[in-house]
């Protein structure tokens, strides 16, 4: 078994390594997680420059050696990449180099703000983008046993449990954000989550009808908004509907995964 399809059907236990290991440097001191973090970015930049023709030449134009960098604001240096050009690099690269992608974990974007794009992850970068979305829930009281209601984009919906959530392990309940509001407010009464996840937008269409309806739900332990910051009215609404303590406001992107929260 090579590398690759060991680290996919591993992918829970790498998870979870990766995830304490985040939830340890979070006790750092400023110092360590300093220099942790600059040894990080050292070593990415470095991968991509060795690897990567087109981080090479953009970072030789910037004037960027990656194995000089002394400080984070150097990230400032480094020319952005847009979502046009990932895609135009994406195709560019399945072309020449089909049998690079035939192991990675395919996902795509929503297509919120246009045609969904494609993003190849290795199972290890899979690993770790749960472990940055689980750390945010871990650090705010969810627990393996808990329940998640997750409204989701219909492209993310997958039917078939990982080994753990088959036993109850990690459970996600998922449904699309596509169904009617009514059957999304119906499913959160009717399984009593201890997590719901979900899009702004979606969060504060369920909290309507449920203010509308006058329909009590069990109150959640934690509500994660994710996808566009929460406004004053929003923000509003959504306690009222879902508990003025649960509201968790998320800053990320599918590409990045959760980077940035509030309670």
């Amino acid at each position: 078994m090579n590398i690759s399809r060991l680290n996919r059907s591993l992918v829970n236990f790498n998870t979870a390594f990766r995830l304490s290991g985040m939830l340890m440097a979070g006790r750092m001191s400023s110092r360590r997680l300093h220099a942790l973090r600059l040894r990080k970015l050292r070593g990415i930049l470095s991968h991509a420059f060795d690897h990567f023709e087109f981080y090479r030449s953009g970072m030789k134009s910037a004037g960027v050696n990656p194995r000089t960098i002394t400080s984070l604001d150097d990230l400032k240096k480094l020319p952005v990449l847009d979502r046009q050009a990932y895609k135009e690099l994406t195709a560019s690269a399945l072309k020449s180099f089909p049998e690079q992608f035939q192991d990675c974990f395919r996902d795509a974007t929503s297509g919120s703000t246009g045609q969904p794009v494609q993003i190849y992850r290795s199972w290890d970068d899979r690993a770790c983008m749960l472990a940055k979305f689980m750390r945010v829930l871990v650090l705010n009281g969810y627990r393996p046993w808990h329940k998640m209601f997750w409204v989701a984009s219909p492209v993310h919906i997958r039917g078939q449990d990982t080994i753990l959530q088959s036993l109850g392990i990690m459970k996600r309940h998922m449904a699309s954000f596509a169904d009617p509001t009514g059957i999304l407010v119906d499913k959160i009464v009717s399984l009593r989550p201890q997590v719901i996840y979900a899009n702004k937008s979606h969060l504060v269409q369920m909290a309507m009808h449920i203010c509308r309806n006058r329909i009590s739900i069990p109150r959640p332990m934690i509500c994660a908004s994710v996808g566009e910051i929460l406004d004053p009215v929003s923000l509003s609404l959504l306690q009222q509907a879902f508990g003025p303590d649960s509201l968790i406001d998320c800053y990320g992107s599918l590409e990045l995964s959760n980077v940035a929260w509030r309670r």
